[in-house]
């Protein structure tokens, strides 16, 4: 979603006399109504919707999508909100609460959106993002606001990203990439596309299909049993997705060996810049955001994933920068997810994406 607004009020985004009984924004509704009972479809929908509306402004980029399964019906829900990046908490609940009550005028049609000059929300039976682009907001509600749906999350109404071991193979957020295909996209491996080592593995530059750089890491795992858990965190990392965190793109397998397709950084890690041939080459507002964005990725590997994550090993050359200069953290994805009543965790995979 692409929203421009210009207006010569230069606190427009914060005006403290806009609330939720203001009109703010306006709305936009479907024109198809629900195929289930009518009421018992708006109940269902307004609670998920509720929640959305809680949880927004408490996540650490005022950024929520989620789903969820109709009971009784094959129907699933899509819902994703945003406040804009530039305005505070109160601002943003007094916009969710603008959108939460516009969109359950909305209801039983099974699409509605709305647009203020602070957030922008929507839910619709029409997938708007991909399985494995969820945000958790169980843990966000807790103390908060539940709805049935939520309470029900193992048994699988409400679906939005609260993932347990047994649906592993159902996960389909990462491509599996055929082995011959990065073979191609790295020409065999090649010593003039290695970028870099670490872990327990070499990391590659690749072109895919002939114009998509990534970054391919190539892992030896020996042991069978260890490499069968390597595949399965695999998967459950591939929901983890922050601007502030490398993201897993996909993974292939050949033999012994286990390959990692991640995000391309072209400015490579932070410790280049920090002592290397780039020492001293960043200014203090570079330095300042690269610092705001390590913070908040460890923030969401904390309380916001669906499970908590201890990366275990944060130093410079952990932190990679894109080609603006965006930290984003690697190596978090195999660490041993931490149990809420734990306060350390070892793992035999600590440094590997």
């Amino acid at each position: 979603l692409l929203f421009l607004r210009y207006e010569a009020f230069a606190e427009f985004y914060n005006n403290p006399n806009v609330n939720e009984d203001e009109p703010g924004g306006f709305s936009i509704c479907g024109n198809v109504s629900a195929s289930q009972p009518l009421s018992h479809y708006s109940q269902m929908v307004g609670d998920f919707l509720l929640d959305i509306r809680d949880a927004t402004p408490k996540t650490s980029n005022s950024y929520v999508a989620s789903m969820m399964q109709i009971t009784n019906d094959n129907a699933t829900v899509y819902a994703i909100a945003q406040c804009a990046e530039n305005v505070n908490q109160a601002i943003c609940q007094g916009c969710m609460n603008r959108a939460y009550n516009k969109l359950k005028e909305c209801l039983p049609n099974t699409e509605g959106k709305y647009f203020d000059n602070s957030c922008f929300a929507k839910y619709s039976e029409t997938p708007i993002f991909n399985a494995n682009q969820t945000t958790d907001i169980t843990n966000i509600l807790k103390g908060v606001h539940s709805s049935k749906n939520s309470k029900k999350t193992e048994q699988g109404d409400c679906i939005s990203t609260f993932v347990y071991s047994q649906y592993i193979d159902d996960l389909k957020g990462t491509l599996n990439y055929n082995y011959k295909d990065l073979l191609l996209a790295t020409n065999n491996f090649s010593e003039e596309n290695i970028l870099g080592k670490g872990g327990f593995g070499e990391v590659f530059k690749a072109i895919i299909d002939d114009k998509n750089v990534v970054a391919v890491k190539k892992l030896q795992v020996k042991d069978v049993r260890t490499k069968e858990e390597f595949e399965n965190e695999v998967k459950l990392i591939s929901n983890i997705h922050h601007r502030n965190l490398l993201r897993l793109l996909g993974w292939s397998s050949e033999g012994s060996d286990l390959f990692l397709v991640l995000e391309y950084m072209a400015n490579g890690s932070l410790d280049r810049f920090l002592w290397g041939a780039k020492k001293g080459t960043l200014d203090w507002n570079q330095r300042h955001e690269i610092i705001l964005g390590i913070a908040k990725g460890l923030a969401h590997l904390h309380s916001e994933c669906h499970v908590k994550i201890i990366h275990r090993d944060i130093k410079s050359s952990n932190i990679l920068l894109s080609d603006d200069f965006k930290a984003k953290i690697a190596d978090f994805g195999l660490a041993r997810f931490q149990p809420e009543d734990e306060t350390h965790v070892n793992t035999k995979f600590a440094g590997t994406l």
